[in-house]
């Protein structure tokens, strides 16, 4: 939210060809639906995505995909929050 409303966060959006949105809150419905162009059928959609669906937007296209992170890339892009060692092994189980 921070990053959408700043002038230069703003400005990135706007001349971004590709996005990628994954699951969201629905305490940001409004700011995603104004920030992103979306309708408000298009934010239902991405509050009920499981882990690692995205919703792409390509140069004016749309599309839907799965994405299946490596177990490095879970560890660096998952926005979880981990509260102990040993979840952070069962994560890295789970993805080998």
């Amino acid at each position: 939210r921070k990053f959408a409303e700043s002038e230069q966060g703003r400005a990135i959006l706007q001349n971004s060809d590709t996005k990628v949105l994954l699951r969201q809150d629905k305490l940001d419905k409004e700011a995603v639906i104004e920030n992103f162009g979306l309708e408000e059928h298009e934010f239902e959609e991405l509050i009920a995505f499981r882990d690692g669906q995205a919703r792409w937007w390509v140069g004016g296209e749309v599309f839907y995909n799965q994405l299946v992170p490596f177990a490095d890339e879970f560890e660096l892009f998952t926005t979880r929050f981990v509260q102990s060692d040993a979840e952070l092994a069962m994560q890295r189980r789970w993805l080998a």
